[in-house]
């Protein structure tokens, strides 16, 4: 019985500070205006990308933001990437085609593919988003004022994901109810001095000079997490980041099959143990603790009934209530569908294996494939 108190313990703490965190990544309404029109440079990296890349593009050319260009590298794409994108590029002098450089040694793929984007880039803010998502027209006037007025270095956040088939509305939601309830994004917000930090890589928002002061993507060079990479390297030199919700003016679909879900997830498990490898497994224990057990516990009291059977059913009820009302409020916050909640056990169990699989790799000093490519052992990117 003290067990289940303590574990109860512990969700509620999580619980309060998701409904903190929630708070925090508003969107204010009360924000001043933007002033001036400052060029934004809004930089998309392309890798076999056919299936999204005309939504995205065409979505960011109907922003009604008047000061913008549209940059999009084709990262060696098999695919009808560039084909798609140049055919819109004769239409919209905004938009511009750019071909990507081979990989260089040392390099993970997508810092590669940003740092060249920013190389081509003119504008004042840059935003880096991914080829997966879409945007609302009122995106940029919507965020860049914030940018403008609130100093922040770097601004990302949570854009809305659009979940269809069952199961990705298990997996990824999931992924973003356990960002909101365990990291400290509210004191974040507040502080400069928390070792670690995290971003979004749909959607990373820098004014120039603050990409510059940290250099850049190159920073960043051997991360295969390089979103989460670059809000470390700001915070370590003295800069304030942002996180919002964004979920009323970004959407992205991550992953449509089977393959890619498990190959992104598995992604961040390699990456994660190669750079904490000893942090892994604590918190994987942690996650199976505070959000499996007491969905197991309701299980193992119903079969094994006890003697004190009905208080232990009684408290491992409340804990699954206490986490499914968590999920239930994160869900309607960042707009993600309402019943992926009742999926709860088996997106977390999802998740879990998934990581420990990439951590496995690492160990076993095997690679990880994303995007068509491999990293580990040789390459050094992480």
């Amino acid at each position: 019985m003290i067990y289940q108190i303590v574990i109860l313990a512990i969700i509620s703490l999580f619980t309060i500070n998701l409904a903190a965190n929630l708070r925090s990544i508003r969107i204010r309404p009360d924000t001043p205006p933007l002033d001036g029109a400052p060029l934004v440079s809004i930089l998309v990296p392309a890798r076999n990308e056919e299936a999204n890349i005309a939504g995205c593009v065409n979505s960011l050319r109907a922003q009604d933001y008047p000061h913008l260009e549209i940059l999009v590298l084709d990262d060696e794409s098999t695919d009808r990437t560039a084909e798609i994108v140049a055919s819109i590029a004769g239409s919209d002098s905004r938009v511009r085609l750019l071909h990507g450089a081979p990989l260089p040694e040392g390099w993970a793929g997508k810092p590669h593919a940003c740092h060249q984007l920013s190389l081509a880039a003119r504008g004042e803010f840059l935003l880096f988003t991914d080829a997966d998502t879409t945007h609302a027209p009122h995106m940029l006037s919507t965020v860049l004022p914030v940018a403008q007025h609130s100093g922040a270095s770097i601004i990302s956040g949570f854009p809305r994901q659009i979940v269809r088939t069952l199961r990705e509305k298990a997996a990824i939601p999931i992924v973003f109810f356990l960002l909101v309830s365990s990291l400290p994004i509210s004191i974040a917000r507040l502080r400069h001095t928390l070792p670690r930090s995290f971003m979004i890589g749909q959607f990373i928002l820098f004014p120039r000079s603050e990409y510059a002061r940290i250099g850049g993507h190159e920073s960043v060079k051997a991360r295969i997490l390089e979103d989460m990479f670059l809000g470390s390297e700001v915070r370590k030199r003295g800069g304030r980041q942002l996180t919002l919700n964004l979920s009323s003016v970004v959407c992205c679909r991550m992953y449509r099959d089977r393959a890619s879900l498990w190959e992104g997830f598995v992604k961040w498990g390699y990456s994660f143990s190669a750079v904490w490898p000893k942090a892994t497994p604590i918190i994987s224990l942690c996650l199976l603790v505070a959000f499996s057990s007491p969905f197991l516990s309701i299980v193992a009291v119903l079969v094994l009934t006890p003697e004190q059977g009905p208080i232990l059913l009684m408290l491992a009820v409340i804990q699954v209530c206490v986490i499914l009302g968590g999920r239930l409020a994160c869900d309607y916050s960042l707009r993600a569908p309402m019943d992926s909640a009742l999926l709860t056990p088996w997106g977390i169990a999802f998740f879990l294996l998934a990581m420990q699989h990439g951590a496995i790799l690492r160990l076993a000093g095997r690679p990880v494939n994303w995007k068509q490519r491999r990293y580990g052992g040789r390459t050094m990117v992480t």
